[in-house]
């Protein structure tokens, strides 16, 4: 097992901690270097990476979901593949994911259970509408923040996984509680299956636990495709009749017998949210071939439609002797009872009229029943037949429109901007392969290609800024790239690999060029020993270095007034701008004490007049020479007598 802690992806992210241990990936807790936040990133297992296929599909996918924007989803910031390890940068959720919320308080209330509900199906019903279909809805799935707000996450992974990888043992443990039969059977899959699962969720809210366990995958997989499930107000008898109406419709065998599609479950919860004793999902769909028709019906249909018989022969045969003798009104009676299909008491009737009117009566019903045979032969005859949908994902337009109508089916066309071509079909409702009767209508998704947006310029912008910029135009920020620059402050951004104004596909990438300010410049500290101060300063500016402090010394064995010692040896390399301290040399006199003012630094008198010149018959002052020893010893050690006499 790899040990991702405290590793560095992308040059970028910082792994902190893992949070998260799923079938499929491993969480970490990161930090965003660049953007100086916490995001979540998901690193694939490493049985998945050795998968190319899945790898592939994956990036795609998951940058499929990048694109998405809705309150209720997880966003996908970055997808990238370092050394071997996938890897999805996601934002970073403080909260619980809905399972453990279920652990920890047990089953819900209905209103709680249909807030939650919905808040899902409304990013579903997003996702879809993108055509972005997620396939493993489950609690795990799905994070509740600290303030209540419901999160869809890893709308990329299930998508991506290839046959092999969902044979894995963990994915499908974690997974088969929620999936759909048409999974379970490896058939055809799309919206509806998240649908189902959304069902077995709201399932799990009501009662506690899921409708279908057993010992194995296998024996859990089976009861989604034969087992129905239970009603959860057998389970929890407060449950009101709407709710499970909306549970029932959700998680129906038969795709065609689900919702549509989420925006109609939406609707059936607001309605419930507001009564939840009105009935709603299958429980309002009455199927009109089995419907009882009431009388009442069918006389308001009959108003104004006279069926007109032909009675010649029934008068022939068995015509009244005295037709008066039948009371105009039991006539009359009789055509209403006729009319309004009612059982009245027999008309009573003079004499031996009974028989007569017996057979009169035979044969009008004789007659309405050939009218009702013929009915229903015909009825029989144009029953619609049972057509297959035929293939058309991937035709033009007007080609699976043509292929449609040879079957007699009918097609409802909506455009939707996608990465096919123009004019392609990239989805078809009900699916391909299935069976519908004739003059149905099949719902085809055409695509309009992609959007085609302009690209904002981000020059000068922070990071941060440029990410808005691009959000609200549908684009994101790609590879990010660090550069010095003396022009552009830290942080801002010096170029974009596509120039403003210039028209790219919605989701496209642009990457960037951000300033590290200004790069600091080196230079070789310059030797300052032996130069004069002018030329220290002079040295440095040159190597772009300053004079620092000045100090002052004393050093023999160099001139007065140079540099005898620097704070930093020659050679060594120094930041521009930094500065070397220096020791400058000054020679110091040795003076006599006792007379100061009259020597210099040889010991000789400054009186040269005097000293040096010959003594003209004049004693020597004695203020000058008698009992200055000392000077005397200096002058004779300097060459010169007292009285200016040079001393051989």
């Amino acid at each position: 097992m790899h040990n991702f802690d405290s590793k560095k992806l992308g040059n970028r992210y910082t792994l902190l901690e893992k949070v998260g241990d799923g079938g499929m990936a491993l969480v970490y807790k990161a930090k965003c270097e660049l953007l100086n936040r916490n995001v979540a990133v998901k690193i694939l297992r490493p049985e998945y990476m050795s998968d190319e296929d899945f790898v592939k599909k994956f990036k795609s996918e998951s940058q499929a979901v990048a694109s998405l924007s809705h309150p209720n989803i997880v966003n996908v910031y970055d997808v990238g593949n370092e050394d071997g390890i996938s890897y999805i940068v996601m934002e970073y959720i403080e909260g619980i994911n809905l399972k453990d919320y279920i652990k920890k308080h047990g089953s819900l209330s209905y209103d709680e259970t249909l807030n939650i509900v919905k808040q899902i199906a409304k990013a579903l019903e997003h996702a879809h509408k993108n055509g972005v279909v997620h396939r493993d809805i489950k609690p795990h799935n799905i994070l509740i923040t600290d303030e209540g707000v419901v999160k869809v996450a890893d709308f990329g992974i299930a998508r991506a996984a290839t046959s092999s990888t969902m044979t894995n043992t963990k994915t499908v443990l974690g997974s088969v509680h929620y999936v759909s039969p048409e999974q379970a059977k490896g058939s055809f899959t799309d919206n509806r299956t998240d649908i189902y699962s959304l069902g077995i969720v709201m399932y799990e809210l009501l009662t506690g636990k899921v409708p279908f366990d057993g010992e194995s995958p296998v024996a859990v997989a089976i009861k989604h495709i034969q087992e129905e499930i239970k009603n959860p107000s057998e389970i929890k008898k407060d449950i009101p009749e709407g709710v499970c109406d909306i549970l029932i419709k959700s998680t129906q065998k038969d795709p065609l017998k689900r919702y549509v599609s989420l925006t109609d479950m939406i609707k059936d919860i607001n309605i419930i949210e507001k009564n939840p004793s009105l009935r709603v999902g299958l429980s309002a769909d009455i199927d009109e071939s089995t419907r009882v028709i009431p009388i009442e019906e069918i006389e308001k249909a009959m108003q104004g439609h006279t069926v007109k018989i032909n009675t010649s022969s029934y008068n022939r045969v068995d015509e009244p002797e005295d037709f008066d003798d039948y009371e105009e009104d039991d006539f009359e009676d009789e055509y209403e009872t006729s009319r309004k299909l009612k059982i009245k008491e027999k008309p009573k009737l003079k004499g031996g009229k009974k028989k007569k009117l017996a057979v009169a009566t035979f044969g009008l019903v004789a007659t309405l029943l050939i009218v009702l045979i013929g009915g229903f032969a015909l009825w029989t005859s144009t029953t619609p037949k049972d057509v297959v949908i035929p293939k058309v994902q991937g035709l033009t337009e007007g080609e699976a429109v043509k292929l449609l109508q040879g079957k007699k089916l009918n097609a409802e066309v909506t455009k939707v901007k996608s990465d096919k071509p123009a004019g392609e079909v990239v989805s078809v409702y009900p699916n391909e392969g299935m069976q519908v009767k004739e003059k149905s209508t099949v719902k085809i998704t055409v695509s309009e290609g992609k959007t085609l947006v302009k690209v904002p310029n981000l020059k000068k912008l922070t990071i941060e800024e440029a990410e808005a910029e691009l959000k609200t135009v549908g684009l994101t920020i790609g590879k990010v790239t660090e550069r010095y620059s003396s022009s552009v402050d830290k942080g801002a951004i010096i170029s974009q690999s596509i120039d403003s104004n210039e028209e790219v596909e919605e989701g496209s990438e642009i990457n960037i060029v951000v300033s590290q300010g200004e790069k600091e410049k080196y230079s070789r500290v310059p030797s300052l020993v032996g130069k004069t101060l002018s030329e220290v300063k002079a040295a440095l500016k040159n190597a772009g270095l300053d004079i620092g402090s000045v100090k002052y010394g004393s050093d023999s064995n160099y001139p007065d007034n140079v540099i005898i010692e620097q704070s930093v040896s020659e050679g060594t390399s120094l930041k521009q701008g930094s500065s070397v301290d220096i020791l400058v040399n000054k020679i110091v006199e040795n003076q006599s004490p006792d007379n100061e003012d009259n020597t210099d630094n040889t010991g000789n008198t400054d009186n040269k007049d005097n000293s040096n010149k010959p003594n003209k018959g004049n004693k020597p002052n004695k203020g000058d020479n008698g009992g200055n020893k000392e000077n005397d010893t200096s002058n004779t050690e300097n060459g010169t007598l007292p009285n200016g006499e040079t001393n051989n």
